[in-house]
């Protein structure tokens, strides 16, 4: 449901006379890896060692160094920075540090036929 959220907020963010931006594209893109690996975990289950779970296969099946990865990576980061300034009464881990967030990971049924045009 974090996701699905979430997506609310980049779709008009992210948008040029209403029609989504590349910069949209990008964060969908971003979190297919997390959707796809934890996407029926609650986001206060969501730490540092599931980050990397998601990183690595960017890196290994895309063949991607590491600086490159990091984008997507700050993405996903920035959907929990994103749970925490709009739920501040609950917890979730983000950069290392225990902050606010309950709301699970996911509940989108299909990323490609709503966000991806």
């Amino acid at each position: 449901m974090l996701i699905l959220r979430y997506l609310q907020f980049p779709e008009t963010y992210y948008s040029n006379s209403g029609k989504p931006t590349q910069g949209f594209a990008c964060m969908v893109e971003a979190l297919m890896p997390l959707r796809e690996l934890f996407g029926s975990i609650s986001a206060n289950q969501f730490g540092p060692k599931r980050l990397k779970t998601v990183q690595q296969p960017m890196v290994d099946k895309c063949n991607l160094c590491r600086n490159v990865v990091n984008r997507p990576v700050g993405r996903i980061r920035r959907v929990f920075k994103w749970a925490v300034a709009e739920e501040p009464e609950s917890k979730t881990w983000l950069g290392g540090a225990l902050v606010c967030g309950s709301a699970r990971i996911s509940i989108i049924p299909d990323l490609g036929s709503r966000w991806v045009s």
